[in-house]
């Protein structure tokens, strides 16, 4: 049926569409139905108050656990961020959708350690624990390595900070705070080959 023609699609990793990741597997069992992830990237972005230019904002690693027995995978997951760009430390707690090999969609709360400073300046501002941060990753096709699978990924994402007294910042500090992208790697591991 269309539905068995999907999914062996999907599992075999070349379909395009938005029926699942490759470990997407609707007859699972529970215990085979999770797939681990953690990723390393660097981050940066191109926008400040004061010009428009590439910078170097910082090193992230991220950990995700998600189910692949449906087909938006849904996940959960944490990062820890150095936020060179804005001086800090920050410990997102993740909540994903992952729709397929290529696309994750993310959301959560942040927790920030120290006092951030708008990227490029020594304003004073505050990080925000909710809203705290919202993105998309993209990914390439994954690598096979052993049981594991590599991915090159892309992220974009967007971080709350406000001003120090609570309020929302200008739109250009806003954005220059808060709008960072990633580049890096993520490993992929099916429970499966754990048990």
């Amino acid at each position: 049926d269309s539905n068995s023609s999907d999914r062996t699609s999907s599992s075999s990793g070349k379909s395009g569409n938005f029926k699942g990741s490759s470990f997407y597997n609707s007859k699972a069992a529970w215990k085979d139905s999770i797939v681990f992830d953690g990723s390393v990237s660097a981050s940066w972005s191109f926008i400040s108050p004061k010009r428009f230019l590439f910078m170097f904002r910082g090193i992230d690693a991220s950990f995700n656990a998600r189910i692949s027995k449906w087909a938006l995978e849904p996940g959960l997951g944490f990062g820890i961020k150095w936020c060179f760009g804005t001086g800090v430390f920050q410990f997102p707690i993740l909540f994903s959708l992952t729709l397929n090999d290529y696309v994750r969609f993310y959301a959560g709360p942040v927790f920030t350690a120290g006092s951030p400073t708008l990227v490029d300046t020594d304003k004073e501002i505050k990080a925000s624990i909710f809203p705290g941060i919202i993105g998309v990753s993209f990914s390439t096709p994954t690598i096979d390595i052993g049981k594991t699978k590599l991915q090159f990924v892309q992220d974009v994402n967007y971080s709350v900070f406000n001003n120090t007294g609570g309020g929302a910042l200008p739109i250009l500090e806003s954005v220059s705070a808060g709008l960072v992208f990633h580049t890096g790697v993520r490993i992929l591991l099916p429970s499966s080959a754990l048990f």
